[in-house]
């Protein structure tokens, strides 16, 4: 059950994000729930997953294609992270929505695939 609900997340992510990704180092400006956007969940399953839109203020593209100084992306989330959490996050992956309806519907331009935090690594400074 878990495996068909995470390629189903996988798959309307693919679906959004269709070109190519960009590594970026920034700041989480903040994180909201998505209420009026519904995850596909299949009958009789327990879906935990949900749609956050983040506000994320780029200091450098380290790969791929440059992007505004100020984005929001959208990404599918089994919550809210803490506020100690997100002020740590530092790497952040993106891609573009291609779709006019799809950014519409979402209020973003990018799909965030992954964020992180710079353990050590020094690559955001």
């Amino acid at each position: 059950m878990r495996t068909v609900l995470v390629g189903a997340a996988i798959a309307v992510m693919t679906n959004l994000a269709c070109a190519s990704e960009s590594v970026l180092c920034g700041r989480a400006l903040g994180q909201a729930s998505i209420e009026d956007v519904q995850v596909p969940c299949p009958v009789n399953s327990l879906c935990l997953s949900g749609w956050t839109r983040w506000g994320i203020k780029v200091e450098k593209v380290i790969s791929g294609a440059s992007v505004p100084v100020r984005i929001n992306a959208v990404s599918l989330e089994h919550g809210i992270l803490t506020p100690k959490h997100e002020e740590a996050l530092r790497i952040f992956t993106v891609k573009p929505i291609e779709k006019n309806e799809k950014r519409d519907l979402f209020g973003a331009d990018f799909v965030l695939l992954q964020h992180e935090v710079d353990r050590g690594k020094d690559i955001c400074n």
